[in-house]
């Protein structure tokens, strides 16, 4: 017997919206609770158990390799097991309390959340099973990824760092890796889509209900994805309503009032504070909405006998059974609304009386101008020069015979299409390759001719790289620099944090940086003269440790022009672009609307978006 009759799509949602109205209070109740325990006990706690054991392991302070090496030693594999477990035991508690939620508002079923909670941490020991790794693949890595309808206050979405799928869309069988990679990733998604249901309501080990919810999806594929894309419209047209309502306020506050008056700016200031606090707490509903829609969807598909979930527990709660913000709703509501108003206040006044001043950063052509020429070679700093880039980022390898080329991969296949690499070959034998990207042709240079070549036109930014069989490798590229006289017109970046002393040991007068795509350190422990972080790390935290140290900051590999924008607006000292252009043009353009008096509607969305972030508030962007 199927618990309730088929609902088309479109019903599904219907009836999902209001299940997510019957089940308000109690969603909003648990919602607020577990962000704020993410916020302030969970995610903190992580930090700490990772510290510890990386202290006691002998890796304080690891960055980039040596972190990655940490992972492979015994305190660093006794991390990952206590982090997966602590992560999967927090995400499932999250989503099973939110699938209990659902199924009894389906039913019109007022229910008691203790009760449910107790239930949960009920099924936390059946976990423990050999399935268990499964699970935890499933529930900690592929939801955050594809980041779905399942989105966890833990782990909102894990993203693949740029420096990785940078150099991975650089050659086909690089993007058909990466490609193939999330068609896997969405396929499982898709097959696993009722996994945790049944695991909660049919109380099914993972592998079982990963078994059977392939099997509910064979039997009604394009439904499931026709659920999908109504889900998304459906978030979309509410997102779409509310903008388009902030939007017909402001065009009328501009239409009748004087735009450039006190009460406009109070009025589009307050208005700005609602909408982004609007949005908030309506994304506390979206993952609920989901949920409820997968579970309505799965129940039509099961017979009742199926759901054990109301075996042993009591979770009816009467109507006098009201949880704390429904018995006060009218309170929080007054207190919400006063808080607006204030907040709307708060931001009108630092609109007026406070300046927010950027500098304007250092543009770096990563491995010259791309655009004009293959990475590393002549033709790609001439156009580095060219489009007016501050530094030309360049990359240096030494040579079978000692010389320093200028190359980035320690093998040619990529450029040369030659199985070798760069180590095995004299300077000789290197110039006779010819490089090819994306339709340009060119040959390795020596750094001493590229620095020739840049003298008095461009600086250099020159990141020395390792293969292992190095020979007089610091001496060398200090030499070439000395030699040139080009000491003041170049700094010299690094991977590798013991070159840094190298370096620096044989001239304290050269700037040399170091490069972060992984790290627990605290800035202060690193020493170096400037940093460059990957644009995943680069954060407000990041850049005010870096001013607290009086050091510069750099940020790579930023070619999205919406990206760079809030990274001008973080402060940081220098962007490396492969695109110099478009970023110089770039922040031209932001220089002249921070100029702008005019320019209202970005500064109050701007200081909106800060005195939120300043709240350890995270949420959907309002402009």
């Amino acid at each position: 017997m199927q618990h309730r009759k088929r609902l088309s799509i479109p019903g599904v949602m219907g009836h999902s919206f209001q299940t997510v109205r019957f089940a308000f209070w109690n969603v909003l109740t648990f919602q607020l609770a577990y962000k704020l325990l993410a916020a302030i006990v969970f995610v903190p706690l992580f930090g700490i158990i990772f510290n510890k054991l990386l202290y006691f392991g002998g890796y304080a302070n690891a960055t980039n390799d040596e972190l990655l090496a940490f992972l492979k030693t015994p305190y660093g594999i006794l991390a990952i097991v206590i982090l997966s477990l602590l992560a999967l035991f927090l995400i499932f508690t999250e989503f099973a309390v939110l699938i209990i939620i659902s199924y009894f508002a389906h039913k019109r079923q007022k229910v008691k959340l203790r009760p449910i909670l107790y239930k949960t941490v009920t099924y936390l020991p059946t976990l423990f099973t050999y399935c268990l790794p499964g699970f935890i693949l499933y529930a900690v890595v592929l939801l955050p990824l594809l980041n779905i309808g399942y989105e966890t206050a833990l782990i909102p979405q894990i993203q693949i760092p740029n420096f990785i799928t940078g150099e991975l869309f650089k050659t086909t069988m690089g993007q058909v890796g990466y490609y193939t990679f999330f068609a896997v990733v969405t396929y499982l998604n898709l097959r696993w889509i009722f996994v945790l249901p049944i695991v909660v309501l049919e109380q099914k080990p993972f592998r079982a209900a990963a078994r059977k919810s392939a099997t509910l999806v064979k039997e009604s594929f394009f439904k499931v994805l026709f659920f999908l894309v109504g889900f998304f419209i459906s978030i979309g047209i509410v997102y779409g309503v509310f903008f388009g309502m902030y939007l017909l306020c402001l065009w009328g506050m501009y239409e009748f009032t004087n735009p450039q008056g006190t009460f406009a700016l109070l009025a589009e200031s307050t208005m700005s504070v609602f909408l982004t606090s609007t949005l908030y707490l309506f994304s506390f509903i979206v993952t609920p909405f989901y949920i409820m829609a997968i579970t309505r969807l799965y129940l039509q598909k099961v017979p009742v006998e199926d759901v054990l979930l109301e075996e042993g527990l009591d979770y009816s709660k009467t109507k006098a059974d009201k949880c704390f913000f429904q018995k006060h709703r009218w309170k929080f509501i007054g207190v919400y609304i006063v808080g607006i108003i204030t907040a709307g206040m708060v931001v009108a006044f630092i609109v007026t009386f406070i300046t927010n001043t950027y500098k304007e950063p250092i543009i770096m052509a990563h491995r010259g101008y791309i655009s004009k020429g293959v990475e590393n070679t002549k033709e790609a700093v001439q156009g580095a020069i060219d489009a007016k880039a501050d530094y030309a980022e360049i990359d240096v390898l030494q040579t079978k015979d000692g010389e320093l080329a200028v190359i980035h991969d320690l093998k040619l296949k990529r450029l040369a299409n030659a199985n070798v690499h760069v180590s095995d070959l004299t300077m000789d034998e290197l110039r006779q390759l010819t490089l090819s990207q994306d339709g340009f042709s060119g040959q390795i240079s020596t750094l001493d001719e590229i620095i020739k070549l840049s003298k008095n036109k461009i600086k250099l930014n020159i990141e020395v790289k390792l293969h292992g069989g190095e020979k007089d490798f610091v001496n060398k590229v200090l030499k070439v620099i000395k030699d040139n006289e080009f000491e003041k017109q170049c700094v010299i970046q690094t991977l590798h944090y013991p070159l840094i002393k190298e370096f620096k040991r044989a001239n304290p007068n050269i700037k040399v940086g170091y490069i972060l795509y992984a790290s627990r350190a605290n800035l202060k422990n690193v020493k170096a003269d400037f940093y460059v972080a990957e644009e995943y790390m680069l954060n407000k935290k990041l850049v005010k440790e870096a001013r607290k140290l009086n050091k510069p900051i750099y940020v790579w590999t930023v070619n999205d022009m919406e990206s760079l924008k809030g990274y001008y607006k973080l402060n940081v000292d220098g962007i490396i672009t492969d695109y110099p252009k478009d970023a110089r043009e770039t922040i031209k353009m932001l220089k002249e609307q921070e100029a702008e008096e005019s320019d209202l509607f970005d500064k109050i969305s701007e200081t909106t978006d800060d005195l939120f972030s300043k709240l350890f508030i995270s949420y959907p962007a309002v402009g």
